[in-house]
């Protein structure tokens, strides 16, 4: 008799703690406002959940790579509207350098004022964004050979 009472007893403990984690269970899902708490709550939802979290996160990237991509023309686009603006000193300071009431004084600061235009220009071309440049980046260097000579050995006299 006393097998058959404790068979009875293990079975009510069983079906107690069993409507225990039931009520646990459904308690979070209430608090949580979360139907699939667990992966094995449903496992189809949780891998369209899995699917689309991931998506979202590669969007997410990708949109940070738009921006990033655009804050880099941006600073493409402010660069080369200060070099039009030189561009347009340097036209102004050539213009004043060839008129007749000028004296050599005056060309030479023109002159000054020109060539430090030139570099800066030059600098603007080597600027970086993030460290990538934002232009070519490519530097050249006028010589004088002294005699005419063909493309080919100037390119490979450059090379």
């Amino acid at each position: 008799m006393a097998l058959y009472t404790d068979s009875i007893n293990t079975s009510v403990a069983f079906s107690v703690n069993a409507a225990q984690r039931e009520t646990h269970l459904n308690l979070r899902r209430l608090s949580s406002g979360e139907r699939i708490l667990n992966p094995q709550d449903d496992a189809g939802a949780m891998q369209v959940a899995m699917k689309l979290d991931s998506s979202r996160k590669r969007s997410e990237v990708a949109l940070l790579g738009l921006q990033n991509a655009r804050s880099y023309t941006e600073a493409q686009d402010n660069a080369l509207m200060v070099v039009g603006q030189m561009f347009t000193r340097l036209s102004e300071l050539a213009t004043l350098a060839t008129d007749v009431s000028k004296n050599n004084s005056d060309r030479k600061a023109y002159d000054y004022e020109f060539q430090n235009l030139i570099k800066e220009i030059q600098k603007i071309d080597l600027d970086e964004f993030n460290g990538i440049r934002l232009f070519r980046g490519t530097t050249y260097k006028l010589f004088n050979t002294g005699t005419n000579i063909k493309w080919s050995d100037a390119k490979n006299a450059v090379d």
